[in-house]
């Protein structure tokens, strides 16, 4: 038999105390297998025969004595053909697991990261324990809000557009529960909701250009935040001689950019005290959620499978039509940037879900200026800016460089007659191209 550590493998040479730390690993992430007779290289040395009752008992007691709650059911014990100790784990439904001797705390959790372990931060504890609420039916969107005074004015807005009678199934849709208190749920979509969501837009020296927060309901968020994103999907285009028509690209194809923050809000982590953010670069947007994937991995969401952290919240947004809850937001996503042969960068770990999506418009900046003319700091920001934006225009220029039309048309003219600067196409509907020609 080949063996090779991985997520879910691990290979220890001798029975430690340590095998402790890593059962309780893989207990609190996906379950996985411990290999005791084989070294980090993956060569057999196997268990002595005079050794393996010692090896039973002990493995036995911790089982019984050392965790809490107690995973007897999920951990099994044999000898394979190599004569090597297996002790399978299964994925622990009770989280979070942890050492009786140090207690709920992070010297006692630990968590697989990779292929290690680690001890568990107190944020990535709380964390576990509202999976072990999901396990048993009680998601966060289920617990009793700490606030009950509240209002649904916005979200009212767009269920009634939608035809969504919240007023006669506010149990049935869960934003209270059969006692009539106000969830969770209910808060994030009342207008009271304390979450906020983050919205940057950076310059080149990653100085912000924009910078907002949105409160509210977290449908009224939704909404706004797929609106101004929006705004930042700049479409080029170019007359290619040999169609007819011009070729448009958007910086961010199809429906990626707002897939991506659909995922974001539909299957965030809200039990922690952090933030969606969605942030504008130059050559990039990044959105980033509180909350790694649930109940599942990367390949297998791929692969359609659909998970829910939030399924009551992504009912709420299917019923709105803001998803179609069929889960292929994420391949969707990989797809839309397939023709461009871009790949979408994910970053993935048991705290954030972080997506980075390539901007396609984006076009590398430092090319030489060594013209026939010497150029000034306007006409420096103009061409910088065309080169962002091939189709922006005279007011747009004038807005981004702080001056006046007038001094932008004069700077622009100054460019053309040069031959630093051409349009092609009508001035209607062409574009800018800045030629370099050093």
């Amino acid at each position: 038999m080949y063996y090779e550590e991985s997520e879910n493998v691990e290979l220890k040479s001798i029975l430690s105390e340590d095998i402790k730390n890593e059962i309780c690993a893989f207990l609190n992430s996906e379950g996985g297998t411990i290999y005791i007779g084989v070294d980090d290289n993956g060569k057999v040395i196997g268990i002595n025969e005079s050794n393996r009752d010692a090896l039973d008992s002990t493995v036995f007691n911790w089982i019984s004595t050392a965790f809490y709650p107690n995973p007897r059911t999920l951990i099994s014990l044999s000898y394979n053909e190599d004569n090597v100790y297996v002790i399978k784990i299964k994925k622990g439904i009770e989280k979070p697991y942890y050492l009786l001797k140090y207690g709920l705390k992070p010297s006692g959790v630990y968590i697989r990261v990779g292929r290690s372990k680690r001890q568990a931060e107190p944020a990535e504890i709380k964390r576990l324990v509202v999976d072990g609420m999901n396990a048993f039916g009680q998601s966060y969107e289920d617990v009793v809000s700490s606030k009950q005074d509240l209002t649904f004015t916005d979200f009212a807005i767009f269920a009634k557009y939608n035809n969504l009678d919240i007023e006669n199934k506010e149990i049935t849709l869960g934003l209270k529960n059969t006692d009539g208190l106000y969830t969770n749920l209910g808060l994030l979509l009342s207008d009271q909701n304390p979450y906020v969501v983050k919205f940057a837009v950076y310059d080149d020296n990653l100085d912000f250009k924009v910078k907002k927060e949105y409160t509210g309901s977290i449908i009224l968020i939704c909404d706004q935040v797929l609106k101004f994103a929006e705004e930042y999907n700049i479409t080029s285009a170019k007359i290619i001689p040999s169609q007819a028509q011009r070729v448009e690209t958007k910086s961010y194809p199809g429906s990626s950019l707002r897939e991506s923050l659909l995922n974001a809000f539909a299957h965030a982590d809200y039990s922690w005290a952090s933030n969606i953010k969605i942030e504008f670069f130059d050559d990039k947007c990044v959105i980033t959620s509180p909350g790694g994937i649930f109940d599942g991995t990367f390949e297998e969401i791929m692969k359609g499978k659909q998970t829910y952290r939030n399924p009551k919240l992504v009912n709420i947004l299917y019923r709105l039509n803001f998803i179609e809850n069929y889960g292929t937001g994420l391949p969707r996503i990989v797809n839309a940037y397939k023709p461009y042969n871009k790949e979408v960068n994910w970053d993935i770990t048991f705290n954030f879900f972080r997506v980075e999506l390539p901007n396609l418009n984006y076009k590398n900046k430092s090319f030489n200026l060594s013209y026939s003319i010497k150029l000034n700091n306007v006409q420096e920001n103009i061409l910088n800016a065309i080169i962002k934006n091939p189709n922006i225009t005279y007011v747009e220029l004038a807005k981004i460089i702080n001056k006046s039309e007038e001094t932008i048309r004069r700077n622009i003219k100054i460019l053309t007659e040069n031959k630093i600067l051409i349009r092609n196409g009508s001035k209607k509907e062409g574009y800018w191209e800045v030629i370099n020609n050093h």
